[in-house]
């Protein structure tokens, strides 16, 4: 299975850095087996779009957050879309043998509808810049 991602600006003017962070903690292995970390920009009414691979039926962390030294709101908007199908039964190749004509595979989709609510930070750090002027 893997998903799709986009984020797409509703800034006429100003790009934006972000970085956009994805794990899946999956038992008896590291966390960096099934991590992805990736800083990007944004281009002003534009769009970046991801694809990575992930594990069924287990739970997908999504943070996509805006580059500390990039100071400025940014307006955007973001999708992930689940796709790929999974053998079932335990199966985990499916050979077919020229002899045998036809067969039957059976698959699954891991997608279901789950409704999120959106999480907001409530508080915001945001490192001051000084220029020459400022600091004499």
């Amino acid at each position: 299975m893997f998903v799709f991602s986009s984020v797409h600006s509703h800034e006429k003017s100003n790009a934006g850095k972000f970085v956009v962070h994805t794990v899946q903690l999956a038992p008896k292995l590291v966390v960096r087996s099934w991590e992805y970390h990736k800083m990007f920009t944004l281009p002003a009414m534009g769009e970046f779009v991801y694809s990575i691979p992930v594990r069924g039926l287990q739970v997908l962390e999504v943070c996509l957050a805006k580059w500390w030294a990039h100071i400025g709101a940014i307006g955007c908007s973001y999708s992930v879309t689940f796709h790929g199908l999974t053998l079932e039964r335990g199966a985990s190749e499916v050979v077919f043998h020229g002899a045998e004509g036809i067969s039957r595979i059976e698959i699954a989709s891991m997608i279901h509808v789950e409704e999120v609510r959106e999480k907001q930070c409530p508080l915001v750090a945001i490192t001051p810049r000084f220029n020459r002027k400022q600091l004499s």
